[in-house]
């Protein structure tokens, strides 16, 4: 088998068909698998499926499983790899949808240069416009965990064709219970175990940012909650691979994106949380690779000045959205 797809399905009725006729009509069917995990989505979406399967004359082999509770998007994911038989894993969101050479266009890629991770680009799709995401040629496994820590590179597990071996003999797995940031874990896993990476400059999935249903369009307590576990499980991993000191800067950029949701967004405000959570790190904000605007905006925090902190933030998104908008 040459290429696993792993596809969650959970509240995508809207989306389904056309993620699943896109990978139905690519070019590349060659041992090609296509594996739908049924996290009992509460909808239409697996009966819509199965027609779609019941009505495929193609060679890709398709198969449902299904879980008897609902488990989560890294429990999924988890499932999914160990179902897989393919020599490469493409995990495909099901709101989501790819170009028909792309499964080709990888592959091609991935066995011509050897790679443990093929990264690739991506268009992200809004309600108005379709803008194509470039990424950054990297292909040092340090660079890569100090940019990811940073978010200076995506923590996208989709835009990536994956070794199936390479993820078994690292014992690379997602941590279940954590549905925020999981991929990031998996990644960071991933570049610390010193991977052959590789980019391909082209643009095959299509990420779609409309979807009032996706777990990243409007932040919840339980979201942030996980980020601040992948935060602990991150800096678990970092000292027990003997990286944190190296890496310690990065990984407070980390930190603050999760908790300063506490004091960013209005309906979960909670200035003693913030607090408590990483106290030692305030110390490094000056120090940290991000913009001075950036700094002021987290050191204003860690004196206690919220108010001026959060007012800074908001003037720099009106900003940023009035040129947004007069580039329209």
């Amino acid at each position: 088998m040459n290429i696993s797809i792993i596809v969650p399905v959970y509240n995508v009725e809207p989306y389904i068909e056309r993620c699943i006729r896109s990978i139905m009509n690519q070019t590349f069917t060659e041992g090609v698998e296509c594996i739908l995990i049924n996290d009992c989505t509460p909808d239409n979406s697996i009966r819509i499926v199965q027609q779609l399967i019941n009505e495929y004359k193609g060679n890709i082999q398709f198969r449902i499983l299904s879980n008897e509770h609902n488990q989560g998007i890294a429990s999924v994911r988890n499932i999914g790899l160990q179902a897989a038989k393919g020599t490469y894993i493409q995990y495909i969101d099901s709101d989501d949808y790819v170009e028909p050479d792309m499964l080709e266009t990888l592959y091609k890629k991935a066995c011509g240069s050897s790679s443990d991770i093929l990264v690739y680009d991506y268009y992200c799709e809004n309600k108005n416009q379709t803008i194509i995401k470039k990424q950054r040629a990297v292909s040092s496994p340090n660079e890569c965990v100090s940019l990811l820590l940073k978010n200076e590179i995506p923590g996208y597990l989709w835009n990536k064709l994956l070794k199936k071996d390479f993820l078994l003999e690292k014992h690379i797995h997602f941590f279940e219970g954590v549905n925020m940031w999981e991929d990031l874990i998996v990644l960071l896993l991933c570049y610390l175990s010193e991977p052959k990476i590789n980019y391909l400059p082209y643009a095959g999935y299509h990420y779609i940012q409309y979807n009032p249903n996706s777990i990243v369009s409007d932040i919840t307590i339980a979201q942030v909650n996980n980020k601040i576990k992948a935060c602990q499980i991150v800096e678990k991993i970092l000292k027990d691979k003997g990286v944190y000191e190296k890496y310690k800067l990065d990984f407070t950029c980390l930190i603050m994106e999760a908790k300063n949701n506490f004091i960013l967004t209005k309906k979960l405000r909670n200035y003693k949380r913030w607090k408590e959570l990483w106290p030692e790190v305030n110390k490094w904000i000056w120090k940290i690779n991000k913009r001075w605007d950036i700094r002021l905006i987290y050191w204003l925090a860690a004196i206690r000045c919220y108010c001026i902190s959060r007012f800074i933030f908001r003037t720099k998104e009106k900003i940023k959205n009035f040129y947004v908008s007069i580039r329209k």
